[in-house]
């Protein structure tokens, strides 16, 4: 399936963009059906010059897509600069130009959408999150399996397939009488308040188009906020504990316990690889971060209110 990478470069910063950029690149993010785009002015990398890195000024001439509204941005830092991102549920209308001129639909049309903030940094194994599949919409099979009982399962495995399709009975029908949309974000297991996390939003192009109809009640609300209000369909969380979103340095070993632990061995998928089965298990078991082994193996996009919280982690962009 076609993948359209959206970044939102909120800090307006060419070198971070071109960051962002190269470390989808090393962790093997991009295919032949994989295009990336960079939410911005195109002003924003009109002041480079010879001083600046070669690296980035190759890119800039020979690899940027520039994704810009037709009206202007809003202001950097200002609460409301996320709301021009509901427009990009709706590709089809002529709000988004690229170097000036009209996008090209073909170029989202049956693709997989995925809009990523520019306070990221990525690690390892983190394009098993860009890759994860999203049902279309109406598709109930994520809540029914067949009990076939030529497949070989045993009674007692038929009796569990059983009770639990009966338990997801009421949503599997909503989604086939409503053909309910699915969008892809994560939980957001270190936060006790919020429900999920919006840095990090994918979705399937067509699908979820009344997200950017209702762009009145953004006045009153956050972008989070706005999802959990006006999205109608299925939430499908990105894989346990992949993603965090860095406030503070605060403490996290408790709610990684509570809400990320309970989904291991399934969802645990390391970013090394490992010898044995006790090498694996040991590294499940490791906390969120310890000065030792630095972040739990699970975690693979780290978002950060802060550079200094991630400030090891940061690649820098450097000029031969």
């Amino acid at each position: 399936m076609k993948k359209n990478i959206i970044l939102n470069l909120i800090s307006r910063d060419p070198y971070v963009a071109y960051r962002v950029f190269c470390q989808l690149e090393d962790f093997g993010c991009f295919d032949a059906d994989t295009i990336f785009w960079v939410l911005t002015n195109p002003i924003d990398f009109e002041h480079l010059t010879q001083d600046d890195s070669s690296e980035l000024i190759d890119w800039v001439n020979h690899d940027l897509n520039i994704l810009f509204p037709r009206k202007s941005l809003p202001t950097v830092g200002e609460d409301d600069d996320w709301k021009y991102t509901l427009d990009l549920h709706n590709m089809t209308q002529e709000y988004w130009t690229l170097d000036g001129n009209n996008i090209d639909y073909a170029d989202f049309e049956n693709s997989k959408m995925i809009l990523l903030d520019d306070n990221v940094v990525l690690f390892n194994g983190c394009n098993i999150i860009f890759n994860q599949t999203i049902p279309k919409r109406g598709d109930s099979s994520p809540f029914y399996e067949e009990d076939n009982e030529k497949d070989g399962v045993g009674p007692e495995v038929l009796e569990e397939i059983e009770k639990n399709n009966a338990a997801t009975k009421d949503i599997k029908e909503q989604v086939e009488n409503m053909d309910l949309p699915y969008i892809n974000v994560p939980t957001a297991w270190w936060d006790d308040e919020a429900r999920i996390h919006t840095s990090y939003v994918a979705w399937n192009e067509g699908e979820t188009l009344p997200l950017c109809e209702n762009k009145a009640d953004t006045k009153t609300m956050g972008r989070t906020e706005y999802y959990e209000e006006h999205f109608q369909g299925i939430i499908w969380p990105t894989t346990a504990g992949t993603i965090v979103h860095l406030k503070d340095d605060g403490n996290l070993e408790e709610q990684w316990k509570a809400n990320v632990e309970p989904f291991f061995p399934w969802d645990f998928h390391p970013r090394n690889t490992f010898p044995t089965s006790y090498a694996y298990s040991e590294q499940m078991h490791k906390p969120f971060f310890s000065q030792e082994d630095g972040l739990n193996q699970q975690i693979k996009m780290i978002f950060f209110n802060d550079d200094s919280l991630v400030e090891d982690w940061l690649p820098t962009v450097d000029d031969d």
